[in-house]
């Protein structure tokens, strides 16, 4: 039973700090996360939040004042161990599981004009992320590797452990 109460209140404390980074990243970039997106399209690892602070910074900067009207987060995640962002005019991404590995890919989407000179850079800080993220202890940010099991994740040695 001690064991988890433990899991429940680091699975509490993990939503209360995936929560408040929400909040704080509407404060600061109010068009990327809209009021309309649903909380459970925020859910990324904890110790993730600094890879998407930095991504939402390096989007601001790309992009002009006139396509932050219709730029927004869709999806923030984690998924086979590594963070996954996806946006209002990029591709749609699949991800396939056969017996072994995973193979991933995306379909591209006709983009609007208006974002030619925006769209490849935000899809190269998207990726750039998601490299940090497979390094990244989802846990609590410290340095991790990818981890295969019952569940797909990117840890330190010590939350590994207790995995």
């Amino acid at each position: 039973m001690k064991d988890h109460d433990q899991r429940v209140d680091v699975l509490v404390e993990h939503r209360r700090r995936i929560d408040q980074a929400l909040i704080d990243l509407r404060t600061r970039y109010p068009y990327q996360f809209p009021e309309s997106l649903p909380l459970y399209m925020f859910e990324p690892e904890p110790g993730w939040v600094p890879l998407i602070e930095a991504l939402c910074h390096n989007v601001d900067r790309i992009l002009p004042p006139e396509l932050r009207q219709t730029f927004a987060w869709r999806q923030i995640k984690e998924k086979f161990g590594t963070l996954r962002a996806y946006w209002s005019f990029g591709p749609q991404h699949f991800d396939i599981q056969p017996g072994s590995g995973v193979i991933s890919g995306q379909i591209a989407r006709k983009r609007p004009s208006s974002y030619e000179s925006a769209w490849e850079a935000i899809e190269a800080a998207i990726r750039v992320a998601k490299q940090q993220s497979a390094q990244t202890c989802g846990a609590c940010g410290a340095p991790g590797r990818h981890r295969s099991g019952d569940w797909q994740r990117t840890l330190c040695d010590r939350h590994a452990a207790d995995q």
